[in-house]
């Protein structure tokens, strides 16, 4: 039998330095999987491509830093918490075209200096209540599409000091309750 959950397989894992490359193609559920995984430093390219729940998977994950690897997101709908507290400066996927829940991606992420184009226009229902909060670093966003939203995007972007792209007011259009398209 094929595995297709490793939900909390190496969660609280402080000693684990690095991760191998294995065969993940049929994962459906990486739910705290490598959640305060403190030790890594890196993470390496895997086929994630059918999982779905990538819920807190790197939550408090702060020792991978430089950019995370441009693995394919475009399967996923629970983004819950999903990089909350890591520390990472780039960041290279951008399909997140399945998401319905975006509430605290990248929160509390204080190196985290720009992202891309992020293809977040999808399924209806969706969710971005503070995606960005506490980003302090974070400059620019390529675009995103938050017209989804199941009624607003609370604190979306509280504590992102140094965001000039979206500005102010495209900020506050993305968080209102009909949500806005910035390109």
């Amino acid at each position: 039998t094929v595995a297709t959950s490793i939900n909390a397989a190496w969660n609280g894992c402080t000693g684990l330095t690095s991760f191998p490359i294995i065969d993940t193609s049929a994962i459906l559920s990486c739910l705290n999987t490598w959640r305060n995984c403190t030790g890594l430093t890196s993470f390496p390219l895997l086929d994630l491509s059918a999982c779905t729940n990538f819920g807190a998977a790197w939550l408090d994950s702060d020792g991978i830093t430089g950019t995370f690897p441009d693995i394919d997101f475009s399967a996923g709908t629970n983004f819950l918490q999903t990089f909350w507290g890591t520390a990472f400066s780039g960041f290279t996927p951008t399909d997140f075209s399945s998401g319905t829940s975006f509430h605290s991606m990248f929160k509390g992420n204080t190196a985290l200096t720009s992202l891309g184009n992020l293809i977040t226009e999808g399924p209806s229902n969706q969710a971005f209540d503070s995606m960005f909060s506490g980003c302090s670093a974070l400059v620019s966003i390529g675009s995103i599409d938050t017209t989804g939203t199941d009624g607003g995007s609370t604190a979306m972007f509280t504590g992102c000091s140094s965001l000039t792209s979206p500005d102010s007011g495209e900020q506050t259009d993305l968080a209102d309750s009909n949500g806005a398209d910035f390109n």
